[in-house]
């Protein structure tokens, strides 16, 4: 009767272990976050000449680095983007940046939600006054040495951006890593 005690507690610890087992594996793999691709977004980018109408066109700089970012854009009274005495408009804007979650957008690319957290605009150089709080919420796309990108709808008080119908039209073409 002792034998049959002893195989039979050894038979439901062996039991209660396996169960024990399944059900951290279970609550371990319900409590990872999904993973989601880095895509190293560094570098400086910038986009062709791009025509705004028939008199004028413009390009437009993306410096990214360590978390920090630049954004020129030149406008000119022209369909010459290289040549400075036609240069009409200037806008240069610097701050920090984060990349967030990869985001599920129509097209099936992978993408990640960007927030660009504004800190200082110059307008044909004059500074702007910027909000504590002035962030862009973008969508990037980096396909080898091109940069898509894409402004979402921007949703609620906390800034929730929303990838519907996003049109990553806007190239952007690597000069340096």
């Amino acid at each position: 009767m002792a034998v049959l005690r002893k195989a039979l507690f050894r038979y439901t610890m062996l039991f209660m272990s396996c169960i024990l087992l399944c059900a951290c594996q279970a609550l371990h793999s319900d409590s990872q976050e999904p993973q989601s691709t880095l895509v190293d977004y560094a570098g400086i980018w910038m986009t062709p000449c791009l025509s705004i109408n028939d008199r004028s066109s413009s390009t437009i700089r993306l410096e990214l680095e360590n978390g920090n970012y630049r954004s020129e854009l030149f406008t000119y009274n022209a369909q010459n983007c290289h040549s400075t005495e036609n240069r009409d408009y200037t806008e240069i804007e610097s701050g920090t940046y984060t990349i967030g979650d990869t985001v599920a957008v129509p097209s099936g690319v992978l993408a990640h939600g960007i927030s660009l957290f504004v800190e200082s605009r110059l307008r044909n150089g004059v500074p702007d006054v910027i909000s504590d709080d002035e962030v862009v919420g973008d969508f990037f796309h980096r396909n080898e040495n091109t940069l898509y990108r894409a402004t979402g709808s921007r949703i609620g008080v906390d800034g929730i951006f929303v990838p519907d119908a996003i049109d990553f039209s806007a190239a952007y073409f690597l000069q340096e890593e």
